[in-house]
């Protein structure tokens, strides 16, 4: 049908487009949804951060360690000599076949971390760890009485007093290891680079 009047073509125009606003108000499409408020808890709880675990304190020295209760685990005895303090005083050397000297080292300082560290270096391409504890042979000074040093002696008898560690090899500088060789014959049934554990300890005279 044919629309002669411009006033009634003026009508239906503004009629159409009223009817396409109402069917996109009306549309189907989905809003946003709004984000949920947060929570009051929510609001005031802060960002909490994943703390690392807190440092293990170190182990207490006590009064003494027996030298038996610190051998190496695995560690093969080789032979015993009198040390710088005589039978008094003696060496126990070890042989370590399945650990480097860096390992036995981390062991020992795990274990008597409050012995004194003469040296923890690298020799050789080696580590070499000496550590020495004279705390229980102190009780000793001073003492004139036979009974009452045999009393202090066995009460003190295998405290761990010294640790090395060094690698078989070592030729130069310090080493209880190095003294042996020009003492005793023993050395001499040594493996080439090999870990080599040498504990100190009180052993009771009296």
């Amino acid at each position: 049908m044919k629309v002669r009047s411009p006033k009634k073509r003026v009508e239906i125009l503004i009629a159409c487009l009223l009817a396409g606003i109402a069917v996109v108000s009306c549309g189907t499409g989905t809003a946003p949804q709004a984000e949920a408020p947060k929570t009051e808890i929510e609001e005031k709880q802060p960002t909490q951060e994943v703390q690392p675990p807190p440092a293990q304190s170190p182990a207490s020295p006590g009064d003494f360690v027996k030298y038996e209760d610190l051998v190496y685990p695995g560690a093969e005895f080789l032979f015993e000599m009198p040390g710088f303090g005589g039978p008094m005083m003696p060496w126990r050397f070890y042989l370590v076949r399945n650990a480097s000297t860096a390992d036995v080292a981390a062991f020992y300082r795990d274990r008597v971390g409050w012995f004194h560290v003469e040296s923890d270096d690298v020799v050789d391409g080696h580590h070499q760890l000496m550590m020495t504890y004279s705390a229980p042979m102190e009780q000793l000074d001073g003492v004139t009485d036979y009974d009452q040093l045999a009393e202090i002696g066995a009460s003190i008898d295998g405290a761990l007093a010294g640790v090395e560690v060094v690698n078989s090899n070592i030729s130069a500088g310090f080493s209880r290891l190095l003294v042996a060789r020009e003492s005793t014959e023993e050395t001499a049934a040594i493996p080439a680079d090999t870990t080599i554990l040498i504990l100190e300890f009180f052993a009771n005279p009296f």
